[in-house]
């Protein structure tokens, strides 16, 4: 048994030429078998075309996938960071909690979900969606202390919920009090419609789960 090993964009590939592969190099197996030679060392070649070949087809599978890997990001309608110096984060919780629910958004505490029962520690992450499969989400900056961050998306395609953005950015501003660092507009293509509709699916588990 002969082995051959190799890398082939990024997959490893190993070939493992049996006996086969001894026919075309034994001149003792030619002498005595004359007639054979030439029929395996063809097989061997065509065999050995068809494995790369296989490889070669599975290596542009792997980069079709990767691409189209690429291609489902979703970015936020508008991402603003913002800085709020409340001391109590249970009361800034309840500020954002009302105001999504206000909305008629359906809210989900991911905090109180991912936090476990021994972790002290603070964290905010609240995520709400509505009827028209769009997403707000709060999360604070653990590195950066009385930073957060207000998150907005729509379906994709993007259609920009400008009175929303309006919104949103008032309530930052004059509700919570607090000070915008940063504001920023982007838009999405259909490809990123089922990593969004994904996102829906979570916050509907997440939410009716017990």
């Amino acid at each position: 048994m002969r082995e051959v090993r190799g890398n082939m964009g990024g997959r490893a590939v190993h070939l493992r030429l049996g006996n086969w592969g001894r026919w075309s190099h034994s001149p003792e197996t030619q002498a005595i078998r004359p007639g054979l030679s030439r029929s395996v060392l063809h097989y061997s070649i065509r065999s050995i075309a068809v494995i790369l070949v296989s490889c070669y087809l599975a290596v542009l599978i792997d980069a079709k996938a990767l691409a189209q890997a690429e291609v489902a990001v979703e970015y936020a309608d508008l991402a603003i960071r913002f800085v709020c110096a409340m001391s109590d984060q249970a009361l800034l919780n309840r500020d954002l909690t009302k105001f999504m629910t206000e909305q008629t958004f359906t809210v989900v505490d991911e905090s109180q979900i991912e936090r476990s029962p021994r972790d002290s520690s603070h964290f905010l992450k609240l995520s709400g969606f509505d009827e028209r499969q769009r997403i707000i989400q709060f999360f604070s900056m653990p590195s950066a202390p009385d930073t957060y961050v207000a998150t907005l998306y729509t379906s994709p395609p993007t259609r920009h919920a400008t009175d929303l953005e309006s919104l949103l950015q008032k309530f930052i501003l004059q509700e919570l009090g607090c000070a915008i660092r940063s504001a920023v507009r982007r838009e999405n293509d259909s490809g990123a419609a089922d990593l969004h509709e994904d996102t829906i699916k979570q916050l509907r588990l997440l939410h009716n789960s017990p």
